[in-house]
């Protein structure tokens, strides 16, 4: 583990596991470099070297409120990966990382990546625009900046299940809802289940109460 400085000076946490071929792991909005620790292992255990990184904003790397752009975020992969000297590299991104990946292909080559895999991606873009049919709409991102400025937590919270695939196959463990939810096993529907048991909470506070105005989409 260790840290790599930016063109812009900001500092990047970076995971660097065994050696030979490497494979650099580029994650998706909100998600950190632990994002990658079982497909980590999966590489060490082919006897190859697995590299990921926080995303600047994200996980331990610096937060410093500016170069949320795909090209000074495909800058930052480069400092990376000449940072480490990496050559023949497996690229692999997923979601908004995906972005990242193509972005730094277009700006600095492919001399150093032999190899990009792109996990549900985002690309081209995902604002509909008159060239990008396919988009979403503009009305809909700015709802969901608001709910993110009222109470961004609350929002992770219920998205859990549909962003973990919550009621797809293998997405549920029976022994931890038969159990009940624990600090290591707890899915969301586990918790919803144990919660039909519980207690009626105490009235929520002035505070809270404001908080539940949020808009909903």
């Amino acid at each position: 583990m260790g840290f790599v400085q930016t063109n812009d000076d900001v500092s990047l946490l970076y995971r660097d596991w065994g050696e030979g071929e490497p494979v650099v792991f580029c994650a998706a909005w909100a998600l950190s470099s632990v994002a990658w620790q079982y497909q980590m292992i999966s590489v060490l255990d082919s006897r190859r070297r697995a590299v990921a990184y926080d995303r600047r904003g994200h996980g331990r790397s610096d937060d410093p409120g500016s170069g949320y752009d795909h090209d000074t975020l495909a800058d930052d992969l480069a400092s990376l990966v000449d940072h480490l000297d990496l050559h023949d590299v497996t690229l692999v991104a997923h979601s908004m990382g995906s972005g990242d990946a193509v972005r730094y292909l277009t700006r600095h080559g492919s001399d150093r990546v032999a190899r990009l895999v792109l996990l549900a991606p985002t690309t081209p873009f995902l604002l509909k625009t008159p060239d990008n049919h396919n988009g979403v709409d503009a009305e809909l991102f700015a709802a969901r900046w608001k709910e993110w400025r009222c109470d961004f937590g609350r929002w992770i919270v219920e998205n859990e299940g549909p962003y973990f695939g919550e009621g797809l196959p293998g997405c549920e463990s029976p022994l931890c809802c038969a159990t009940g939810p624990s600090t290591t096993c707890s899915p969301p529907a586990c918790r919803r289940r144990s919660s039909s048991n519980a207690q009626p909470s105490r009235p929520t506070s002035a505070r809270n109460s404001r908080r539940s105005e949020c808009p909903r989409s």
